[in-house]
């Protein structure tokens, strides 16, 4: 989160503002850096590690194919997944919100990269 604001921060900065590439710059390690890391874990047994403290994993609604597991989450979906969960933000989180009177307690970035949160046992995935 720090590095986040810091990035955030020298974006907005007067003296940047001038030299596009510099912004387009920032705007990668913003948003790009986050995408890498979440993608690797999401695609990767399906957990960051906040998600393994609180217990939740994240695994796709498709079946299984023959090169890969019914769980796991490919890095088109953890894209679709960061890209509308982005666009929630920008609408006051009301894709996250969403999820509260879905029936299927799904919120807009679970529906648009068919994927969902389950939990898991106490002993861990």
């Amino acid at each position: 989160l720090i590095f986040i604001i810091a990035q955030w921060s020298l974006l907005v900065d007067d003296t940047a503002k001038e030299q596009l590439w510099f912004r387009a710059v920032m705007l990668f390690n913003i948003f790009g850096v986050a995408f890498i890391y979440l993608g690797w874990f999401w695609t990767h047994r399906g957990q960051t590690v906040g998600m393994r403290a609180w217990k939740i994993r994240l695994q796709t609604n498709k079946t299984a194919t023959a090169d890969k597991n019914a769980g796991d989450i490919g890095w088109l979906q953890a894209f679709v997944r960061y890209a509308v969960a982005m666009v929630s933000w920008l609408f006051c989180g009301l894709g996250y919100w969403w999820a509260l009177f879905n029936r299927k307690k799904l919120a807009w970035h679970d529906m648009a990269s068919n994927s969902r949160l389950i939990r898991t046992d106490i002993s861990g995935v």
